[in-house]
């Protein structure tokens, strides 16, 4: 599954700057990177920063070794840098309240959601897409086959 899951996650998506929050080992932000020119990853977990330094290939690229909350608070390119596309994986509580504002500021073309709770990914397209957002399009992808646990994956674009 984890092949369509991004191979359908990153279809659409080019252009100069991409970010990958909470980007763990650099999943998303590895296969980014035959689409943009500079990606931003940004996790909270040093261990897991320092494989994504490995994954993701660039000398342009950035790493962040810090919460997604503490990166916009220290002053996230929201207006400096514009981003051609984000690509969210939080964990299942979803994204704090900063975090959405955040995106709501910085309008990225193209924000992609990954979650695996159904609920909080409710609660967050809702507040996107009040903030101006576009949902395009919502997949489901069963990595857990007999069990209630999914993976949704949301497509979303900037009025902008």
């Amino acid at each position: 599954m984890l092949p369509a899951l991004v191979t359908w996650a990153r279809e659409g998506l080019l252009g100069d700057v991409a970010a990958d929050l909470y980007a763990g080992v650099g999943l998303f932000g590895a296969f980014l990177s035959e689409s943009f020119s500079r990606i931003i990853c940004v996790e909270s977990s040093a261990m897991s920063l320092s494989y994504a330094r490995r994954n993701v290939p660039g000398a342009a690229n950035e790493f962040h070794p810090m919460s997604v909350e503490d990166w916009i608070a220290g002053g996230a390119p929201a207006g400096r840098t514009p981003l051609d596309a984000v690509v969210v994986d939080p964990p299942r509580t979803g994204l704090g309240p900063a975090v959405r504002a955040w995106l709501r500021e910085a309008a990225p073309r193209r924000l992609v959601y990954v979650s695996c709770n159904p609920v909080t990914l409710a609660r967050d397209l809702g507040e996107l897409v009040a903030g101006g957002f576009v949902l395009d399009d919502l997949r489901l992808f069963d990595f857990y086959p007999q069990t209630s646990h999914v993976e949704a994956v949301a497509k979303l674009r900037s009025p902008a």
